[in-house]
């Protein structure tokens, strides 16, 4: 039966009489509860203690409903709004369904069906989930949820530091929230997913993928060749953006160089897939991990945890995750100049060329900003989902990833530990080929409905 005025009138009247209460007025009446609940008006229903099973309340408003002790096992919740129920607490929800565009009060967040915990404090809703790495060790990552909104994506002409490729400035918005590592991936992260495709066959996907990766012998760094090497991989790209005329480039024969050299290709020995990183710890962001290598663990850990279905995020995500409503050159406000002069701002959110010691540094050590993201600037570059575009010029405005661009080169974002304040702001961005690994390029997930 549906839910006509007529049906409803007699369900209230039904309701308004002694000791007949919400689901027995449905029973008498004859609702279909699978049906007539779609997009309903719950407001003020006192429903607690009851048990509503089965109930399709797909879109429905329960303002101001009482919903203590309520049991919604098998319900259907997907886009209702309870912002504003009475009551309501996880305990009830256990075995009901919801998705991503559920309202929920402020000072509740339910776990999500591929989460192991959830929950809330003062930067906003959380949810977490566990890998299990080789040893037995219990890996945690956390995700905070970036609430649905508007930005402006690029910075204006004026901001100082800025380069060309950060502009013009385009309107986004996100109609949908959607969630982000709380942290750049950490290595430990890193190697339980990987240690867990014991498989090999998602490294064979990778022969597929286009140009190889760039493979660095182990231990680089401790011979005179390897660290020339290292120089001119990082140098040659970042010339460009730093001004220097586009025949500018350093190379220098291995033939000239004293000292110990590579082995030849063949001979040396193999890379850890599960441990790339230069700077090596398990709390620190994993590094010198390619495009292809994240597309790699991104597959790899959503089949260890059905639903989880993570993705990079686009770079309108990843600024509009950074900025939480500022304008300025950083979350934490203006000061950033071109090189390292009154860069003081960054000291306290980001490890980059002037505090970082020339290394990486374990995640959230620094601030994190008011959504709970920690280092959004500096440490690592993040990969984003997007093909590289020399301008913003074209960006889609809802914020999605980009298709085409140059040479198929992808976007980084964020800056590192090597950079200097210039390249250490919110608007700031780079491309660079997905093969490229580097020990300043790292990567966070984001989940988008």
């Amino acid at each position: 039966m549906s839910l006509t005025p007529e049906v409803w009138t007699r369900a209230e009247a039904l309701l308004a009489a002694d000791g007949v209460d919400f689901l027995a007025m449905v029973e008498i009446a004859g609702i279909d509860k699978t049906r007539a609940f779609r997009h309903g008006d719950m407001r003020r229903c006192q429903l607690g203690a009851q048990h509503l099973g089965g109930f399709d309340f797909t879109g429905a408003k329960f303002d101001g409903a009482v919903l203590s002790r309520t049991v919604f096992t098998d319900a259907i919740l997907d886009n209702a709004d309870l912002s504003k129920a009475v009551g309501i607490r996880e305990a009830i929800l256990d075995g009901a369904r919801w998705n991503e565009h559920t309202i929920w009060p402020e000072d509740f967040s339910p776990c999500p069906p591929w989460a192991d915990a959830a929950g809330c404090d003062r930067y906003g809703k959380w949810a977490r989930f566990d890998v299990e790495g080789a040893d037995g060790t219990v890996i945690r990552q956390k995700l905070r949820w970036i609430p649905a909104g508007a930005f402006v994506m690029g910075s204006p002409d004026g901001e100082e530091g800025r380069f060309a490729n950060e502009g013009p400035q385009q309107p986004i918005v996100f109609r949908d929230g959607f969630w982000m590592f709380d942290t750049p991936c950490t290595q430990a992260l890193w190697a339980a997913v990987i240690h867990a495709d014991d498989t090999g066959a998602e490294r064979d996907a990778r022969a597929g993928d286009g140009e190889s990766p760039r493979r660095q012998a182990p231990g680089l760094g401790t011979s005179l060749s390897q660290r020339v090497r290292r120089f001119l991989r990082r140098f040659n790209p970042l010339a460009r953006n730093r001004g220097f005329p586009s025949q500018a480039r350093v190379d220098i024969s291995m033939d000239d160089l004293d000292g110990p050299l590579e082995p030849e290709l063949g001979t040396r020995a193999r890379r850890d897939d599960a441990k790339p990183s230069f700077f090596e710890g398990p709390d620190r962001p994993v590094e010198q991990v390619s495009f292809h290598d994240v597309a790699r663990f991104m597959r790899v850990l959503n089949k260890l945890k059905p639903g989880l279905n993570l993705s990079l995020p686009s770079e309108a995500q990843w600024e509009y995750a950074c900025r939480v409503g500022t304008t300025g050159a950083t979350w934490a406000g203006p000061g950033v100049l071109d090189g390292k002069a009154n860069a003081a701002v960054l000291d306290r959110i980001a490890w980059w060329d002037g505090n970082s010691g020339r290394a990486t540094h374990p995640v959230g050590q620094k601030e994190a900003n008011p959504w709970g993201l920690y280092d959004m600037l500096g440490n690592v570059w993040e990969w984003c989902a997007d093909a590289w575009h020399d301008s913003h010029e074209g960006a889609r405005p809802d914020g999605a990833p980009r298709a085409g661009g140059s040479a198929a080169h992808r976007v980084l974002r964020g800056g590192s530990w090597f950079h200097d304040a210039r390249y250490v702001r919110s608007a700031s961005r780079h491309g660079i080929a997905p093969s490229v690994r580097d020990d300043g390029i790292g990567f966070r997930c984001a989940r988008v409905q």
